[in-house]
């Protein structure tokens, strides 16, 4: 049963492990190039493959995989419409997105 559980586990960081790279290839490329940028808190996945939503205090920030690009403002799916970032995340009525 143990052998089990521990392939199980070893599938789990096989698959989570992309995640990971791209989290510490942009904290590690936004402190060397940016060396004044605020402390990240948090790092996640938006549904726009490639860009990442950066938590940094009370700010909702975007950048792509490599950690190349920040991207300040809110980001709108504009099929819903849904404002993303944790601390909008406002469904607006259809015409009235600002």
């Amino acid at each position: 049963m143990s052998i089990v559980r521990a392939g199980l586990a070893l599938m789990a960081c096989v698959i989570a492990s992309p995640a990971w790279a791209d989290e510490a290839t942009i904290r590690k490329n936004l402190t060397e190039r940016l060396p004044n940028f605020p402390a990240i808190d948090e790092v996640s996945k938006t549904p726009i493959p490639g860009i990442f939503e950066l938590r940094v205090g009370t700010d909702v920030l975007y950048t792509d995989e490599q950690g190349q690009y920040v991207i300040q403002g809110s980001l709108i799916d504009t099929k819903t419409p849904t404002y993303w970032g944790r601390l909008v995340a406002v469904v607006c009525p259809p015409g009235q997105v600002d």
